[in-house]
């Protein structure tokens, strides 16, 4: 099973005024069960948020 995930989707669980602690604990506990696959990153060729997938260990 993968996970994949945006900064634009998870930062707001960590900052600004919709930060939410229950939720930002929430993906931390299922992010230290997963190991990374691939990361993209905005460059100056490529518009958009982190892209991070993620495999999450059984």
């Amino acid at each position: 099973m993968y996970l994949v995930t945006t900064a634009a989707e998870t930062d707001p669980y960590f900052t600004g005024p919709f930060a939410d602690q229950a939720k930002a604990a929430a993906y931390r506990d299922l992010v230290a069960r997963t190991e990374p696959v691939a990361t993209f990153h905005a460059d100056t060729n490529t518009l958009g948020p982190h892209i991070s997938i993620m495999r999450i260990r059984p």
